[in-house]
């Protein structure tokens, strides 16, 4: 896997970094959240507990995807700005039991 990063866009309202990135994954599935998060925590030198993935769009029949991702400097704040969904997504949080679930 080999990722690019397309743009970088310093958001200061929400505190982040906004990323545009390309994978090259030839001959391979498209990469996982998790593995996407490591490879740019790699890139741009950051915690990868900060970033969050927004998408991932694979290119049919190319063997590369495009993505979307928010960067950010402090924990506090990514988890006021990014939706729930998202950061369950990504496994910086886990799902709450409800009661009776196992």
């Amino acid at each position: 896997m080999e990722l690019k990063i397309e743009s970088k866009n310093n958001n200061k309202l929400h505190d982040r970094l906004e990323t545009s990135f390309l994978i090259s994954h030839e001959g391979n599935p498209t990469p996982t959240r998790v593995q996407v998060r490591e490879e740019l925590a790699k890139v741009l030198k950051k915690d990868k507990e900060l970033i969050v993935i927004q998408l991932i769009r694979t290119c049919f029949g190319q063997g590369k995807s495009v993505g979307k991702a928010h960067v950010y400097n402090k924990k506090e704040v990514m988890l006021r700005n990014e939706p729930k969904y998202l950061l369950l997504r990504n496994q910086i949080i886990k799902k709450e039991k409800k009661e009776g679930e196992e």
